[in-house]
């Protein structure tokens, strides 16, 4: 029985009306009686409208945003079952905009939602019928009809009927127990999913018409309007007329098997129900909070909660006391420490910085290529709780992109672990309006900077804020993945702990880039110049690449990895570095072949100074196939043809005078000029990781001279690996046996190499050069471990800081390729000469010196006499190369 005060307006006046109507029907049946067809109940969808509706709504509805998994999820959903969609607030607009979505992707179409009716949205024709089939039931039972009253819902959605359901969160009319209110729907479900033989799936659905997040304080407007999340009508088209173009959002929770749930809940249908709502309504707050982050509090609220932590004001006591110091002067410092960290998040910043980064990067990049399944992947995660996303760092782009690439999708922006030198004027302060939080390189001694900073961590965390921080710390030089810096890892732990965790999400995110704007500083310092500090100066720079709209820097590729989660209440000690291991692994897993990456590491797998082009051709096919064979991730510019995909990278560096494009009557070929080798390296090295196995199976076979048994190459595979272990750290696994194996078997397949009957393998005629080529790959990594035992072994009893240390290798290099004791200038790298450290010190041929007071911060180390092993190391290389 429908209730008063459940009635619309127009419901009422229908039922003033009926006598009337019952009247008219029996004198003119056939204009007032009942209709001959069926008709659907007035809150039906429809697929045809009245002029009102197309004027209002036409070309606007479908700038609504919706991301496509979800859209293929949803297609996917309506072909296995009858699917229900549960709403917080559901009126006019929303119901019309999927009502026009379904209409568009052929879903079917809802027969009932309990929340508007679409009578005035109808032509005159369907109107009338609609009123005359109601009138006609009302002269029956005296009621307005209503699957929900008539108990015909379960039904209805039993026969394979959608329907869309309005629960909102607090209802005066239900009790919490019996459920009399709008909630009383979802025991007519619940009911229905007893009496349906096919799948009914529940799906929570949230349509927001802004991204921003709520406010600790409620505006005047929000008061006597609406909230963002509940709008009254009047709020609903002031929201809908300012922001429907690039704010209005449709996020969905995870669909619910209505049959399975009934069964795991057992009990009656109001039980069931109960349980159901209660689920339903958690999913549709993350589902909200995914798209705009939690509350927003001023920046004053989170520098009281740190300086009030009570764990915070034990360690100042504490640090006070072991100083000699008043607890107060520390507090103070303790103060000026987190004014320096915190953030100052302002959503018009991030919305306006947004538009005029899309817009820049737009005009410096041809395109994007998102991988949206991993999109996906986070934004599921991101519903369950805080999300802590770990990008690879090669250029200050990646403070923005992953930002822009959330927003643009519908995901609330992260809190960003930003260094100090990033705070510079203008941007520092624009950089934490956009959620930045800023971090100084180095703090290792100081206990108190530490103490805060985790606290900081700590109440983010609470606060439900996703975070995003560089595992790499700075930028990598080379463009390979440099060695993850492990401390942010151990606060989060601790910093998880302290708020009450049991468990944190790492979400991998590989950037990779065709071209970074900083390459040309990057080879400025591989080769001795000093970094420039980050100013305003470098800003006015970069407008450089605003002109025209050429797109020189190609495309950025955005990967996804799978989650990696920390046990918080359990850690064990090793943990922290095994994060860390895991997290960089990903990222090199998940780096993007780019046609650019593919044709540097072709040219410079060749020695002579010019290739032609069929030689170019015929080397990078080859990669292409391992690449392709191994199952790594491409970019998909690849999609088409090989060789006009690379003539178009070598049109792209040729146009960025890394190499010349010859015509000779000998035929075309590429020239490598010698000072740009170094550039080239930069872009082979994002893919290096991938080609170790190929590139050392093809030097053990081009070293031996005559054929090799595959033994001998397996015998030789751990000091190889032994040798690279610190250059291409994440790697071991990828230079296993049977990556080995797989290399030697496509080389032999690919016949580029032999196999003959006792075993041995050795290079197909005609075939010797291109595997000496694809040795080259990995060669000059070695190279640069033989400038350093070289170096350690010419000298003894030295002692230098690390940067003298590096300077001293490199010229030790430059003499050695003078002498043509190595062929690869790029092996002169000072960033690649400082992953030989490591090797160094654990072969006793450095030893490490402690920091002296009062100096800064510098690594200094002292050369061994260890002639033998250095002489032994030198030998084992120089049988290698």
């Amino acid at each position: 029985m429908m209730r008063i005060y459940d009635m619309t307006i127009s419901d009422r006046i229908m039922k003033w009306l009926s006598p009337a109507f019952t009247r008219l029907s029996e004198r003119w049946p056939e204009r007032f009686g009942v209709p001959s067809e069926d008709m659907p109940h007035a809150s039906a969808m429809r697929d045809r409208w009245n002029i009102q509706h197309r004027v209002l709504f036409s070309g606007i509805l479908d700038r609504v945003q919706m991301d496509a998994e979800s859209l293929a999820d949803l297609r996917r959903l309506s072909s296995e079952g009858t699917v229900i969609y549960v709403f917080k607030n559901l009126g006019h607009l929303e119901y019309a905009y999927f009502n026009s979505l379904f209409l568009e992707n052929s879903i079917p179409l809802a027969a009932y939602n309990n929340s508007v009716t679409l009578k005035r949205w109808m032509r005159w024709g369907d109107f009338f019928r609609t009123i005359r089939s109601e009138e006609a039931k009302i002269a029956v039972s005296g009621e307005i009809p209503d699957p929900l009253d008539d108990g015909l819902l379960p039904e209805m959605i039993a026969s394979g009927k959608s329907a869309f359901i309005r629960v909102p969160a607090s209802d005066l009319l239900d009790d919490g127990l019996l459920m009399t209110g709008e909630s009383r729907a979802l025991i007519e479900v619940v009911k229905a999913g007893r009496l349906s033989a096919g799948k009914v799936f529940i799906l929570p659905v949230e349509f927001l018409w802004s991204r921003r997040p709520d406010k600790l304080k409620k505006s005047l407007f929000e008061i006597l309007f609406g909230e963002k999340e509940f709008p009254g009508i009047f709020r609903s088209l002031i929201l809908f007329l300012r922001r429907f173009r690039s704010h209005a959002q449709v996020a969905m929770g995870k669909p619910i098997d209505l049959g399975e749930f009934i069964i795991a809940s057992g009990g009656s249908d109001q039980d069931v129900a109960l349980r159901l709502k209660g689920m339903l309504l958690g999913s549709l707050r993350a589902s909200r909070q995914t798209v705009t982050g939690p509350l927003v509090k001023p920046r004053s609220w989170f520098l009281n909660e740190v300086m009030s932590d009570p764990e915070l004001d034990e360690s100042i006591c504490n640090i006070a006391a072991d100083l000699g110091k008043e607890a107060e002067s520390v507090r103070d410092l303790a103060e000026k420490y987190i004014r320096e960290i915190a953030s100052d998040i302002d959503y018009t910043y991030v919305e306006v910085m947004d538009r005029i980064l899309g817009s820049t990067l737009n005009r410096i990049y041809e395109s994007y290529e998102i991988d949206t399944k991993g999109l996906k992947r986070t934004k599921d995660l991101y519903s369950e709780g805080p999300v802590i996303l770990v990008p690879n760092h090669k250029s200050h782009v990646d403070y923005l992109i992953l930002s822009h690439v959330l927003h643009k999708n519908g995901m609330t922006v992260p809190q960003i672990a930003a260094g100090i030198n990033m705070s510079f004027w203008p941007m520092g302060k624009i950089f934490r309006r956009c959620g930045a939080y800023f971090i100084r390189r180095e703090f290792k001694d100081n206990t108190l900077y530490k103490a805060v900073l985790e606290t900081y961590l700590k109440i983010l965390l609470k606060e439900g804020y996703c975070q995003e921080f560089f595992i790499e710390g700075g930028r990598s030089r080379t463009g390979k993945l440099r060695m993850p810096k492990l401390g942010m890892i151990a606060m989060l732990e601790r910093a998880a702990k302290r708020a009450g965790f049991s468990k944190l999400s790492f979400m991998p995110v590989s950037l990779t880039y065709d071209r970074v704007m900083e390459e040309g500083s990057y080879v400025a310092e591989s080769e001795g110049a000093d970094k420039q500090p980050e100013n305003a100066g470098q800003l006015i720079k970069l407008t450089k690449y605003l002109k025209g709209r050429a797109y020189k820097h190609g495309s950025i590729y955005v990967r996804f990895g799978e989650p990696v989660e920390m046990s918080v209440d359990q850690p064990s000690p090793q943990q922290v570095p095994e994060i860390g291991e895991s997290i960089s692994r990903i990222l090199n897993d998940n780096c993007v072949i780019t046609p650019v990456a593919l044709a540097a590491a072709s040219l410079l797998s060749h020695g002579r100074r010019g290739v032609t082009l069929e030689e170019f051709n015929g080397t990078s096919k080859l990669i292409y196939d391992y690449l392709r064979k191994t199952n790594n991730p491409f970019s998909s510019r690849f999609d088409s043809q090989l060789e006009p995909v690379m003539m178009k990278a070598l049109s792209m560096l040729s146009s960025r005078r890394l190499v010349s494009i010859n015509m000779s009557a000998l035929g075309d070929y590429i020239s490598v000029g010698e000072t740009k080798r170094n550039e080239l390296a930069f872009f082979k090295n994002s893919i290096a990781h991938f080609l170790l196995p190929l590139s050392v199976a093809c030097m053990e076979i081009s070293n031996s001279g005559t054929p090799i048994r595959r033994k001998k190459m397996l015998d030789d595979l751990p000091l190889i690996r032994d040798l690279l272990a610190h250059e291409f750290r994440f790697e071991r696994e990828r230079l296993g046996e049977n990556h080995l194996n797989d290399a030697i078997d496509f080389l032999i397949e690919s016949d580029i190499a032999e196999l003959s009957a006792e075993g041995n393998i050795y290079p197909s005629p005609g075939f010797a050069d291109r595997i000496e080529n694809l040795s080259r790959i990995v060669i000059p990594y070695l190279e640069t471990l033989y400038i350093a035992a070289v170096h350690a072994h010419g000298i003894c009893d030295r002692e230098s800081d690390e940067k003298e240390l590096i300077e001293n290798m490199a010229r030790t290099g430059t003499d050695l390729l003078m002498l043509d004791r190595i062929r690869h200038k790029e092996a002169i790298n000072r960033f690649d000469l400082a992953h030989t450290i490591p090797t160094l010190l654990e072969n006793n041929l450095l030893t490490e010196l402690p920091l002296e007071i009062g100096k800064k911060r510098r690594r200094r180390y002292g050369v061994s006499c260890n002639n033998e092993m250095a002489q032994n190391i030198k030998v084992e290389l120089e049988k290698l190369l």
